[in-house]
């Protein structure tokens, strides 16, 4: 009786061969339709983290900018602060052109420079943590705050 369940499943292995699939054919269309959407929530699960994580780099020079006694800050004080932040890479840029080195990461810096520096005089401004907020302080400064962003 061995030997039925062995032609069977041979039988079976034969039956699973992949058999090449026309181009035209709509089970060759769903495949590439699959292979699209898997595609572009790869893309767009990848740019999502990117962005958060640009978020949580830009919070956390907010929280190394102000000391760990602040209860919160002032409207005149966080404008301060977000012009500084405005101001950040002006330091390496000028670095970049003394040196007269690595002409693309002058550019880029640059480009992205004055692109903020755009936004924060413009009508839209620019997206900083609401430090103005005692609550907010406090869990900027908390660790519960850094474990979560970094999920």
């Amino acid at each position: 009786m061995a030997k039925p369940k062995v032609k069977a499943s041979i039988k079976a292995q034969k039956k699973k061969k992949k058999t090449p699939v026309h181009p035209e054919s709509r089970k060759a269309k769903r495949m590439n339709k699959q292979y699209l959407r898997k595609a572009k929530l790869t893309d767009q699960r990848r740019s999502a983290n990117f962005k958060q994580f640009k978020k949580g780099i830009d919070i956390l020079w907010f929280r190394q900018r102000i000391s760990n006694h602040t209860r919160a800050l002032t409207q005149d004080q966080l404008r301060q602060l977000t012009q500084e932040y405005v101001k950040r890479f002006d330091d390496e840029i000028a670095a970049l052109e003394r040196q007269n080195k690595s002409k693309h990461r002058q550019m880029m810096l640059s480009e992205r420079s004055s692109h903020e520096k755009s936004l924060f005089q413009s009508t839209y401004g620019i997206t900083v943590p609401d430090l103005t907020d005692p609550e907010n302080v406090r869990k900027l400064f908390s660790q519960a705050f850094f474990a979560q962003t970094a999920t």
